[in-house]
């Protein structure tokens, strides 16, 4: 047993299952990390990462497309709620050079994720500069992983759901991933039985759940309705 004083504490973060239609069905955007990463090394994951200063900041309100309310109502939560949706957004765009936001082309981008390599903490300057709402209010809330205690690195991430931008494409950013693939969730699970694809526990449990449905538009029209298979699980995603 573990003494409560050594229990390390979640941080908070956000991570986001970019699905799309294709004719072989429903694919969700996938990157494998570095094997020299401190978390997850190894493994195949979907964009994201921990939340940042930045994230948490008043002035977003003019840069999105969804309250602070309503991104409370959404999540549950009392504080910081707009900052995960924030989080998964930026992280998106670092990790894989695609912008959630109204009226991105792919140019804007990349320009974003340039500009982010160089100023990471500058994201709003960024959006206000270049005039960008984020869509916020794409991100469909999906579910919720706490790491187990016994990890002594832990984190309290909450997964969304997002169609792709048709009109962007996916730009790897090499420091923390080093492959991004388009898969259908059972060959992503295949891949796993295999022996070729480490997974972490929330992102099988991810796949598991993306298998219940025939394609990304009615994965998307089931989430935004409201009607969530999310629950709050012990992981280390």
């Amino acid at each position: 047993m573990i003494a409560t004083s050594q229990i390390a504490t979640p941080r908070p973060a956000a991570t986001i299952l970019l699905v799309r239609d294709s004719q072989q069905g429903m694919e969700v955007l996938m990157q494998q990390r570095h094997q020299s990463a401190p978390f997850g090394a190894g493994a195949w994951v979907f964009p994201g990462g921990k939340l940042e200063p930045q994230d948490r900041l008043a002035c977003w309100q003019q840069q999105t497309d969804l309250s602070p309310s309503c991104a409370q109502r959404q999540l549950v939560t009392a504080t910081d709620a707009r900052a995960f949706y924030l989080a998964a957004i930026r992280e998106t765009l670092e990790e894989a050079g695609v912008l959630i936001a109204h009226q991105a082309s792919a140019a804007l981008a990349q320009q974003g994720q340039q500009f982010l390599r160089q100023q990471p903490d500058q994201f709003f300057a960024f959006c206000r500069q270049h005039q960008i709402q984020l869509a916020t209010s794409r991100l469909l809330y999906f579910s919720r992983w706490v790491t187990p205690e016994h990890f002594p690195l832990r984190f309290d991430t909450r997964f969304f759901l997002a169609s792709w931008p048709a009109d962007q494409v996916v730009v790897q950013d090499d420091g923390e991933v080093f492959k991004s693939q388009w898969v259908s969730p059972q060959s992503a699970l295949d891949n796993w039985r295999q022996g070729q694809w480490s997974l972490l526990p929330p992102t099988y449990h991810s796949l598991q759940k993306l298998l219940a449905f025939a394609d990304a538009q009615e994965l998307l029209h089931y989430y935004q309705h409201g009607r969530r298979l999310a629950d709050l699980g012990n992981g280390h995603d």
